[in-house]
């Protein structure tokens, strides 16, 4: 797969280099006629892509990575059948490729150059089927509507730096053509995702931090780490019991100030079902037969200083229910925007209609379109720590 169209670039503050991508016809989807299907990857997102297979009933029959022991690993953890190793070999199956965290093309041709044929892009794949498993993060920008490039319009006008711009660009040009944009010096920075130069900047000893979607607790480590454990506060919120579980065991509940809460985060209190276990995708389903407690986020009576939301597409939710306590305490807010096609606008337009004074950043933490991250941090708070 080729992009060339733009040729390497830098992308200008303006609403041009947008308007000729969303000129550009996007690319066929994949047939997906296939019975048996390997995996490429071994890592987090292939973890994933197995996951996800079993909803459908289907189970790849061999995995690759470059790192052979880390293969091995996954294959024994997933219970590969032994027989698989003999039976399929690179080239004899089409591979759903999971990574995220190299450039697209360069993956491609990688793998071409070993003798991989027929490869099917992790996020293509789904998409397809997102009806059945519900993972909606490989949505495509096909047809967008006038209201929405009006908002894209806006958009590229109100965020704050040149980056958030061409992150921006990167990120629709994959959305909308399923490749990488020819971006000169693009860096997405994987290892610092809601950790960024621009908010590392600006965290202060006294941070209330509220996790909002803390999974196993990575994010949680990850800012104890940054902040020498000099805070005031952290709490934690993850809804899926099994997640909750390995959270507490890494995290700890030791330090009185840190708080663990084993609840979903909506527009109201009540009980919302729930599929469970699915490790990143957990969530908010309707038909689901697990029954766990929501609160809007006002109901916690909170005094953020600093808000992390992964919530699974339901950020602009979480941001609308806990309107009082974000205009009273102003935090920095970093809420990911990329699981489905209305999230982009929807927090921002939290932002535009009821947050004030806020300076935005659009930042993409990988490849392919996922991990995007909008920041808001307050104008006052950004001009103290100038």
């Amino acid at each position: 797969m080729k992009c060339a169209e733009f040729g390497l670039m830098r992308i200008r503050k303006n609403f041009n280099a947008f308007k000729d991508l969303l000129t550009k016809y996007p690319p066929a989807r994949q047939v997906l006629n296939y019975d048996s299907f390997g995996i490429y990857g071994a890592g987090e997102l292939g973890q994933l892509c197995v996951e996800l297979l079993q909803i459908i009933d289907r189970h790849p029959v061999a995995v690759w990575d470059r790192n052979r022991e880390l293969a091995a690993k996954f294959e024994m953890r997933n219970q590969f059948p032994i027989k698989n190793k003999s039976l399929f070999k690179v080239g004899s199956v089409p591979v759903i490729v999971c990574v995220s965290k190299e450039p697209y093309n360069q993956v491609l041709a990688s793998l071409s150059s070993l003798g991989f044929s027929k490869m099917l892009n992790f996020y293509d794949f789904f998409e397809q089927i997102s009806g059945v498993t519900g993972f909606t993060n490989g949505w495509r920008f096909d047809n967008p509507t006038v209201v929405e490039v009006s908002a894209l319009r806006g958009m590229i006008s109100e965020l704050t730096d040149q980056k958030s711009v061409e992150h921006l660009f990167h990120f629709l040009h994959w959305h909308r053509l399923r490749c990488d944009a020819q971006i000169k010096d693009f860096d997405p920075d994987i290892e610092n995702i809601y950790f960024p130069d621009f908010i590392r900047k600006v965290i202060r000893q006294d941070e209330i931090f509220v996790d909002i979607g803390a999974h196993v607790g990575n994010v949680i480590r990850k800012f104890q780490d940054l902040s020498s454990g000099e805070f005031r506060q952290i709490i934690g919120i993850e809804p899926d019991p099994q997640n909750f579980s390995v959270a507490v065991n890494a995290i700890g509940t030791f330090d009185p100030r840190l708080r663990l809460y084993c609840v979903g985060v909506g527009n109201k209190m009540g009980m919302v079902p729930y599929s469970i276990g699915q490790n990143y995708i957990s969530g908010a389903q309707p038909g689901a037969n697990v029954m766990i407690s929501e609160y809007a986020f006002d109901d916690f009576g909170f005094e953020p200083t600093f808000v992390k939301i992964h919530a699974e597409g339901r950020e602009s939710e979480i941001l609308t229910s806990g309107i009082r306590t974000l205009q009273q305490y102003r935090p920095i807010i970093a809420a990911t925007i990329y699981h489905n096609r209305a999230d982009l606008f929807e927090v921002l337009n939290i932002f535009d209609d009821i947050l004030e004074n806020y300076r935005l950043y659009f930042r993409c933490h990988s490849y392919l379109g996922t991990s995007a991250v909008l920041y808001g941090i307050p104008e006052e708070r950004e001009n103290k720590s100038s």
